[in-house]
């Protein structure tokens, strides 16, 4: 949390924290009170000479409360002795299980990468690994592909195909009647078989969510917002915070913003 906070972390430490904090309802708790303790003690440090106001005369019999730079530290080291005894009440639950998640579910492969190309895995618990070829994912696992990888990735026990484009990360899980893609970057292109008992194909990106039943598609999500282009089929596309729908047929494309839901022809 440091490192991302002060923007010295890795990529990999990034994708962890995205990892735990998207499984693990404590731990987003953890790292909100952990941004807003950082901000609070930033406040009270002190201002150069130079830019310190002066400060109004004191009425007589009345102590004048000054923060100097000792102060500043002790406050910051008890802030921190706070944030180390969460953090560790935090982590010795999520390195258990993440929410939602059983152990037994966790050790068993959500899905196969058929065949990868400059592929990064960087696991729910464990150290990244490169890898190219065929391996296995567990809910939680992290794929990223690279400036000239590829991925492609079919669902354990049906015929749902996932092809990851170059530079993208994507995960997924499962929760009850959903199965989930969680595609932080990128672009992949989906071939849903079609679903039954009420099961739910959802994609989440930071912009909203695209549920499907059975359906042929491409989802792209970048700093401008997320594109649902459907080939075949129909996709239900909902903005994150407005929560607007657009229901989107085969040769139309949704373009979501957190706030906005658009429908647009696609080109032939």
């Amino acid at each position: 949390c440091g490192a991302v906070r002060d923007d010295i972390a890795t990529p990999e430490q990034v994708a962890r924290l995205e990892v735990v904090l998207a499984n693990d309802r404590e731990a987003r708790r953890f790292y909100r009170r952990f941004i807003q303790i950082s901000a609070l003690l930033e406040r009270y440090e002190q201002l150069p000479a130079a830019t310190t106001p002066t400060a109004p005369a004191t009425p007589a019999g009345r102590p004048r409360w000054r923060l100097g730079r000792a102060t500043y530290w002790l406050a910051l080291a008890a802030g921190f002795v706070v944030l180390a005894s969460l953090y560790f009440n935090v982590r010795s639950r999520t390195e258990e299980a993440a929410p939602g998640i059983s152990p037994a579910a966790s050790d068993t492969p959500i899905a196969y990468i058929q065949q990868a190309h400059a592929c990064m895995l960087i696991p729910r618990v464990g150290p990244p690994a490169e890898f190219n070829g065929s391996f296995q994912v567990r809910p939680g696992d992290i794929v990223t592909t690279a400036a000239n990888g590829s991925a492609i990735i079919r669902f354990a026990n049906e015929n749902t195909l996932f092809i990851l484009a170059a530079d993208t990360r994507a995960w997924l899980s499962q929760d009850e009647g959903s199965k989930i893609v969680h595609l932080a970057s990128g672009q992949i292109y989906c071939d849903v078989a079609r679903q039954s008992g009420g099961t739910q194909w959802r994609i989440i990106t930071a912009d909203g969510e695209a549920r499907i039943l059975g359906t042929q598609l491409a989802v792209s999500a970048n700093t401008e917002g997320t594109r649902v282009a459907v080939t075949a089929g129909r996709v239900r596309v909902t903005a994150r915070d407005s929560r607007q729908t657009v229901e989107t047929p085969a040769g139309f494309a949704a373009e979501l913003t957190p706030t906005t839901a658009r429908l647009v022809k696609l080109a032939p």
